[in-house]
């Protein structure tokens, strides 16, 4: 079942993405408010649509005027190194003496 969600502005957030996973808190904390009790993230479901000021998601429909947020899918926005090979350069414009103690990396498979 999908539901779709109208924000009372266009979604400008950059990072949202098709296939994140779209929360929601009621009881929300404001900008100079104090809150002793914090609600716990509710999972809406994923979003499958985005579309100017709505947003589609497949899942359950949040309470009107809750506080909405969303999480990214690590399987798809994985941060490291994918390939067979890597190529870097390393440059120090500085005139002062300079050295590299480490260089470190991380790598995923991208073909099995």
């Amino acid at each position: 079942m999908s539901v779709i969600i109208t924000i009372s502005n266009n979604v400008n957030n950059v990072s949202l993405q098709l296939g994140d996973m779209a929360y929601y808190v009621e009881n929300a904390v404001l900008e100079g408010e104090i809150n002793s009790t914090p609600d716990i993230p509710v999972l809406i479901g994923e979003i499958i649509d985005i579309d100017g000021s709505d947003i589609e998601v497949d899942g359950s429909s949040p309470p009107i005027g809750a506080f909405l947020m969303f999480s990214k899918n690590k399987i798809i926005n994985d941060s490291n190194l994918i390939g067979y090979f890597s190529r870097i350069k390393l440059v120090n414009n500085d005139t002062n003496y300079a050295e590299i103690y480490k260089i470190s990396s991380e790598i995923s498979v991208s073909s099995k």
